[in-house]
Order: C-alpha cells, then structure tokens, then sequence
C-alpha cells in the first residue's frame, strides 16, 4: 500500500477515474448517434465533401475516445494493484468485465456509424441518379 494515501483515498479516486470514464464514452455514444442521426435526416443534403467531412471528424473523436479510454483504463489498473486487499472483491471481479464489454460495443459502434454513414450518403445519390 503506498503510505501517501490511504485506501479510502485511493478508492475514492478510483470512483472519479470511472466517472470520468463513464462520462467520456457517454459522449462518445452521443457523438455516434448524432452522426446517425444527421445521417438520417439530412442525407439529401450530404454530398461527397460534407460526408468525408463527417466520416473524418467522427473517426478523429473516435481516436481521441480511444486514447483517453486507455489512459484512464491504465490509471484504474495502477491504482487497483496499488489499493491491493483494501478494495471489496466484488469491485476487483467486475472492473474488468467493464472494460471488456465496452471494446466491442464501440468496435461495433463505430464501424456500424461509418458504414450508415456512407451507406445514406450511396443511397441517396443513385436514387438522385435514377430520378
């Protein structure tokens, strides 16, 4: 245990550190189905510019959810083994199914957002072609 924090310091930065985490995928979610949503809406107005635009802004943030994501992930990992026995089991057990289960909900997210993304925008200029 480090000696400059006690263990309802270290729990207690734990907790901030999962907000934050909870918070920045929340805004990720919102950002996924903001892209959905534009892309259902306004595909009569998207040409190829304002989709490319869209596809690069959305990848970009996705990129930043990534990286943000592993970096709080590393810090509740080090504060975890640092806290060691003084954290309830049940927390050190759940923790990890967490982390394991949001991977592939935004892998799935994510290429599901791009590809309705491209797939309005497709959509949307052959039945422009065929009118």
């Amino acid at each position: 245990m480090n000696q400059i924090m006690s263990s309802y310091e270290i729990a207690d930065l734990i907790i901030s550190v999962t907000g934050q985490m909870d918070s920045l995928f929340n805004y990720w979610m919102s950002a996924s189905f903001a892209v959905l949503v534009s892309s259902y809406i306004g595909k009569e107005h998207f040409n190829y510019s304002i989709t490319f635009s869209i596809s690069v802004l959305y990848f970009l943030a996705s990129v930043m959810f990534v990286a943000r994501y592993y970096a709080m992930s590393t810090l509740i990992v080090y504060y975890t083994e640092l806290a060691g026995t003084s954290l309830p089991a049940q927390f050190v057990t759940a923790s990890p199914i967490i982390g394991i289960t949001r991977m592939p909900t935004f892998l799935v997210g994510f290429i599901t957002t791009e590809a309705y993304l491209w797939n309005s925008y497709i959509r949307n200029r052959r039945q422009g072609q065929n009118s």
